[in-house]
């Protein structure tokens, strides 16, 4: 399947904090990777997601995925593929991953906005 992404605005500021107060920064862009995750697990639901029986919106509930400073979401089943992309038999694609990072795109921004300035503040008293 496709892989859809958001751009995060910021990264490479917070990139650069990350490399000059590690210890710092890593918790607070943790947090955001979490929370950025747990918004787009939340708009993995009807009406972007289809439902015919359900089970393609429930599988992204295994489909999370957390690690150091990353983080993802997408569904587990066999077929969300081909109700992705469309088949022979599936004329009209549901572009359901593109439209649930479109609609997360904001929030995952805030996220990290946030959590750019809380690194900020911390940085300006511990100097």
């Amino acid at each position: 399947m496709a892989d859809y992404g958001v751009e995060i605005k910021g990264l490479d500021e917070a990139l650069a904090r990350m490399k000059e107060f590690p210890q710092i920064t890593e918790k607070y862009m943790q947090k955001a990777v979490e929370a950025g995750v747990a918004e787009a697990h939340k708009n993995a639901e009807q009406p972007l997601v289809p439902q015919r029986t359900r089970n393609l919106i429930k599988s992204f509930g295994q489909g999370i995925t957390i690690g150091r400073l990353f983080g993802a979401v997408g569904p587990r089943t066999n077929y969300a593929i081909y109700v992705h992309e469309g088949t022979e038999h599936i004329k009209t694609p549901n572009k359901f991953m593109e439209k649930i990072a479109d609609r997360s795109q904001a929030a995952i921004n805030g996220y990290f906005r946030e959590a750019l300035d809380l690194i900020a503040k911390v940085i300006a008293k511990s100097s």
